[in-house]
């Protein structure tokens, strides 16, 4: 039960056999995560990912990776969690933020850990009812997202992603323009 999402932190890596492709680096399952939501803490974690003391941790994670395994799908030692630092800010981005009067809230009531998901998954192999998160974090200083849907083949654009709860949102007398305007990045 839920509106379920997942997110997936990607980068363009060496292989050992030195060819470059992108492997999932960190995946967060998100139990109640739709309208508005994804896109919210999307910018929250693209937030803590230019704060330079946290994209200094991930970049070290991701040259500690470089070179050093083979596809995920037939290199038994790929981990399950190659970069839990970037896990620990993705799960954080998409759980904790802060009301307009500057508390805490908790996104969930289950712990942070709860929704930490095995890297070497396949995107759609979990539940999933929302749909899914992508950022490609191979450029620390300009990272790129995209949202998919259900039934949508290929990537789409926050404001896609958003206009498919353009009814829900103005249903609960939010316009939808004002999420994607919110969204800098």
């Amino acid at each position: 039960m839920g509106m379920r999402h997942q997110v997936f932190l990607i980068a363009r890596l060496r292989s050992s056999d030195g060819t470059s492709a992108y492997r999932c680096v960190a995946a967060y399952h998100h139990q109640w995560c739709y309208a508005e939501l994804a896109p919210l803490h999307m910018s929250r974690f693209l937030d803590l990912l230019s704060v330079e003391e946290n994209a200094a941790v991930v970049r070290e994670e991701l040259l500690a990776m470089d070179g050093k395994y083979g596809h995920p799908s037939t290199d038994p030692t790929f981990p399950s969690c190659p970069c839990p630092y970037s896990l620990f800010l993705l799960g954080t981005a998409w759980r904790i933020g802060r009301e307009a009067d500057g508390e805490l809230s908790f996104n969930q009531d289950s712990p942070l850990e709860s929704g930490f998901l095995d890297a070497r998954m396949g995107c759609w192999d979990g539940d999933n009812d929302d749909g899914l998160s992508f950022i490609d974090i191979t450029d620390l200083s300009h990272p790129k997202y995209c949202f998919m849907l259900h039934g949508v083949s290929q990537p789409v654009s926050a404001y896609r992603y958003l206009g498919s709860y353009r009814r829900f949102l103005e249903s609960r007398s939010k316009s939808y323009m004002c999420y994607c305007v919110a969204l800098k990045y």
